[in-house]
């Protein structure tokens, strides 16, 4: 055991009148039980040097993670557990780092320090520092622990170094600014007398006004029998006038806290001590925590504390109920046992007589034994003779002790699930916290004027989503997590602007009279909905006016089978997969076959679009990723010419569909450029739509010349998104009703959009 105690000062300086160019703070952790005392002491000190809106959050995130990961399993030893805190810290690090908040790398500078009896071991990242004093030689301990300022976030902490301390050493746990001020000098000036009460002055004189740092100071003095007053440790921040110093008056903050036991010396006696102990104990900060989790964190305890003791206590009655049956019931066992011996010998005698008087009894009796001898025989030389001479008595109790023993086994798998489960209810309950703090913080980020965009309510509702899903599966709190969880959606819907539309009700039914009728495609034409059949070719119209639907009776021959329908100024056009192209007018019965010619690298056509202002046909090859213009002509549309002028190469990455208003717009399965715009042949300004689910396998654009707005169908999220042209997100409807979207139609003057879900057709009022 050491014979070496610790005393602790936390220092947090800062200009008082200027603003502060970092957020900075101290953390230090004792055991909270006997079980955590096997770990020792935590101590943190951190600093962000890049103030954002996140930086609290951040550092609060990591504090707590770090804190709750040590402690978590205290059969680990001191370096374990910080290895497994500083892993999951960077899995912390880099999560955060995924969801878009990226401002504090190269920014983060923190010191993870932890002290057993007398061994330090410690990690750092960024360009916070750890220095050793020793005698009058100041060493810089931490200065080989960090090689990259920027590493990736998995890596942030990637090093630990520890070392023995012995008495009268000094250990400075600093942020990145100390270093540039203090030298080797300044530091042997301020910290090696301790702490005393020329202390502020000290710091004054060498480290001047403007500092900004996080400081734990550690000094290891010999250990003493305590005497007078014990002060536990209150996680507050008292000042140096209740530790009965003086402070020197000076324009920064100073934070000193002491953890050692020591006799009052100030002016008060025991009446000043209660003083300030119930002054310290009205500042203590409240964690937000709900009732259930507190209650479920006392059941956690109650079981953590007495459930070893109950299975010991139920294992010795067990073993004391055994001996005190075997030994009150022994004689009677022993009599019973005898009495039934005799009365079977007697009774196989007696049978084995009257068997053996029949000859071919006798002759199979004779035959069985023989087999029983040497069966005997075998067996007797395979067990061990110790086992034979072993007594009843003796037979019985071995039995009574494998008994117990198998009880003691069964009992102890039973308090190793136990444990697993309380450290899994501690574990959840953590994350249940971290899921309130970012739904709270959602709701916050979005009432505040700072947050002019919604990237930063996003960020926290995306931490409170994962979170509870992670909750959810499970198994614990889950109620609590579906609160949550259910909260943070209704955000989500506010910021994003969605509307569900889970009462929608279908405005007709293509297949509502045969089962075998298939809609694949979607226009509006004259307040008629038309759809199409691809195997037979069949044309199906519903009169919205007048509410009724009919299958048209066309000819079709030798066009081949319809893929694709558009709207032209005096009817549809198809294009086929011959490939060719088609014409239907409402006046007509029959798919008139259209004469067009395609280019020679214009295959594997995507979509098709028809511009009214020049009768012209534009169609997407993704054969090489170019859209190629038809000019209309009296049989049909002329050959296919490439339509793109990038001088670098065509723009177009994974394209499934275009719509056309003067502009061509291209809808891409691509989740950096979902939309992009084209503009006379070249590359138009359009921003990505600001999305927290990316539009990254949506099927349909649309859009009409004159219309405001354009309107992407997203099957796979069951939704449709309307954006205006200016690429802000206007709304978005979603409904579960939505599980086969195909197509889409825009009704006059933007009042109307119509969908085709399978054979369903579902009208949404703008």
């Amino acid at each position: 055991m050491s014979n070496i105690e610790i005393k602790t000062v936390e220092l947090t300086i800062a200009p008082k009148n200027e603003k502060s160019r970092a957020f900075l703070d101290t953390c230090v952790f004792e055991p909270e039980n006997i079980e955590e005392q096997n770990l020792g002491n935590l101590y943190i000190t951190g600093e962000i040097t890049k103030i954002s809106s996140n930086s609290e959050y951040l550092i609060n995130l990591l504090v707590s993670t770090i804190r709750k990961e040590y402690y978590f399993n205290t059969g680990r030893s001191p370096i374990e557990s910080l290895e497994q805190s500083l892993s999951k810290t960077n899995e912390v690090l880099a999560d955060f780092a995924e969801q878009g908040n990226i401002e504090w790398i190269g920014n983060l500078h923190i010191v993870i320090a932890v002290l057993k009896n007398d061994t330090l071991y410690f990690s750092q990242t960024g360009l916070a520092q750890t220095f050793l004093l020793r005698d009058q030689d100041v060493i810089n301990i931490g200065q080989d622990l960090v090689s990259d300022p920027k590493p990736h976030p998995l890596k942030t902490f990637s090093n630990i170094a520890s070392g023995q301390i012995s008495e009268n050493d000094k250990i400075v746990l600093a942020t990145s600014e100390f270093k540039n001020i203090a030298t080797e000098a300044k530091i042997r000036k301020i910290f090696s007398e301790g702490v005393d009460e020329y202390f502020e002055e000290k710091i004054d004189s060498n480290l001047g006004k403007n500092i900004n740092a996080a400081i734990i100071f550690l000094e290891a003095v010999k250990k003493a029998s305590s005497s007078g007053i014990n002060f536990i440790k209150i996680p507050t921040r008292p000042n140096l006038e209740n530790l009965g110093i003086k402070p020197k008056q000076s324009s920064r903050e100073l934070d000193l806290r002491e953890t050692q036991k020591f006799t009052p010396k100030f002016p008060g006696g025991q009446d000043r001590v209660d003083e300030v102990i119930s002054e310290l104990n009205s500042q203590e900060l409240e964690i937000p925590v709900s009732q259930k989790i507190k209650k479920a964190a006392k059941a956690v305890k109650f079981f953590v504390e007495n459930f070893k003791k109950i299975i010991i206590a139920i294992c010795a009655i067990i073993r004391k109920i055994i001996i005190f049956a075997y030994l009150s019931l022994k004689p009677k066992i022993s009599a019973l046992i005898n009495y039934l011996l005799r009365k079977s010998d007697d009774f196989a005698e007696k049978a084995a007589i009257k068997i053996r008087s029949v000859s071919v009894f006798a002759i199979i009796i004779e035959k069985t034994e023989n087999a029983i001898n040497a069966a005997k025989k075998k067996i007797n030389g395979i067990i061990p003779q110790f086992i034979k001479n072993i007594s009843f008595r003796n037979k019985i109790i071995i039995t009574a002790a494998l008994v117990i023993m198998a009880a003691a086994v069964f009992s102890a798998s039973l308090y190793n699930e136990k444990r697993k489960e309380e450290n899994n209810a501690r574990l959840y309950s953590s994350l249940l916290e971290t899921a309130q703090k970012a739904e709270k913080d959602a709701e916050i980020a979005e009432a505040n004027e700072i947050y002019q965009g919604k990237d930063k309510t996003i960020g926290f509702i995306r931490i409170a989503l994962s979170t509870c899903e992670k909750i959810i599966q499970s198994g614990y709190f889950v109620n609590e997590a579906q609160t949550i969880k259910e909260s943070a959606l209704k955000q989500m819907d506010k910021v994003e602007g969605i509307a569900r539309m889970n009462d929608i009700s279908e405005i007709n039914n293509f297949a509502a009279h045969s089962k075998n009728i298939r809609a694949d495609g979607l226009v509006l034409l004259s307040k008629k909905l038309y759809s199409f059949n691809s195997d037979n070719n069949a044309i199906y119209k519903y009169d919205l006016a007048q509410k009724t639907g009919e299958i048209m009776a066309v000819n079709s021959k030798d066009i081949g089978h319809l893929k694709i329908a558009k709207i032209a100024n005096s009817g549809i056009i198809f294009f086929t997969d011959l490939p060719g192209a088609a014409s239907y007018e409402s006046s007509k019965s029959d798919i008139k076959k259209l004469s067009i010619k395609f280019a020679e690298n214009e295959s594997d056509i995507a979509d098709i679009a028809v511009y009214k202002q020049n009768s012209a046909l534009y169609a997407i090859s993704k054969n090489d990723n170019e859209i190629y213009k038809h000019v209309s002509i009296a049989a049909g549309f002329a050959a296919g010419v490439k339509w793109l002028k990038e001088p670098e190469g065509s723009p177009l990455a994974n394209p499934v569909s275009l719509a056309i208003d003067g502009d061509i717009y291209v809808l891409q399965n691509n989740s950096a450029n979902p939309i992009l715009k084209l503009t006379k042949g070249l590359k138009n300004e359009f921003p990505a739509p600001d999305l927290f689910i990316p539009l990254n396998e949506a099927v349909k654009i649309a859009t009409e010349i004159g219309a405001k707005n354009l309107y992407i169908l997203d099957p796979k999220n069951k939704r449709v998104v309307v954006i205006a042209k200016t690429g802000k997100v206007v709304k978005q409807f979603i409904s579960e009703k939505f599980d086969n979207l195909t197509d889409i139609a825009i009704g006059p003057a933007e009042k109307e959009i119509y969908l085709l879900n399978g054979a369903s057709v579902y009208e949404i009022a703008l």
